[in-house]
């Protein structure tokens, strides 16, 4: 699907209720893994000052072949950008600016730990876990957007995989494999020589 497709979540400041999630897709060693998902729902509770209020569900739906898995994170990119923020339930812990393994920096991640889960909490295979979540912003906002929703897993037994770890971006999201991240690598060091090369040539002249 092509990146216009992503996921993107909408509210404004009128809407107190209103629920919207997103379905996710399980990723292990840059491929998707059949049976490892999860669903993550997100309620505007309310809206205070610069501050908004969200309740989550946090549903983990893998099923065979995979026979156990955790999901040990969520989390996503907020538009426009925070400056804080605090979450209850068993993802009790808010980082800001999170470098998460195998997905990179997201603006909020929520887990027991940090970015990176461990702990062995989180929902496991068949839970719903639910809490809430506040993000804060500068100044007063009368819309936002949560853009790059990634979840986290942990825990992962299924044919092949003993206790793995892996990632889950909505169906659809484009990923880079990791030999299309070396082969850009590559590309930008020859574009440099290149570069180089000439610039001496010019200098020679």
């Amino acid at each position: 699907m092509p990146a216009s497709a992503a996921v993107v979540l909408s509210w404004n400041s009128a809407d107190t209720g209103v629920t919207q999630g997103s379905d996710f897709n399980g990723i292990v060693g840059g491929s998707v893994l059949a049976g490892l998902t999860a669903h993550v729902d997100y309620t505007l509770q309310s809206v205070s000052g610069n501050d908004w209020t969200f309740g989550y569900s946090v549903e983990n739906t893998s099923s065979a072949p995979v026979t156990a898995s955790r999901v040990s994170i969520f989390g996503f990119d907020v538009t426009p950008d925070i400056s804080g923020g605090s979450s209850t339930g068993v993802y009790d812990n808010f980082t800001a600016d999170g470098n998460v393994p195998q997905i990179g920096f997201r603006e909020a991640c929520f887990s027991q730990v940090n970015c990176a889960g461990g702990a062995g909490a989180g929902a496991l295979l068949g839970q719903t876990l639910f809490g809430t979540f506040t993000l804060t912003f500068a100044s007063a906002q009368t819309d936002l957007s949560l853009e790059n929703l990634f979840v986290r897993y942990q825990s992962i037994d299924a044919p092949g995989i003993n206790g793995g770890s892996g990632t889950g971006v909505p169906p659809g999201t484009p990923i880079p494999e990791p030999a299309t991240w070396a082969m850009m690598i590559i590309g930008f060091g020859a574009i440099g020589t290149m570069l180089r090369s000439q610039r001496r040539r010019f200098v020679a002249a």
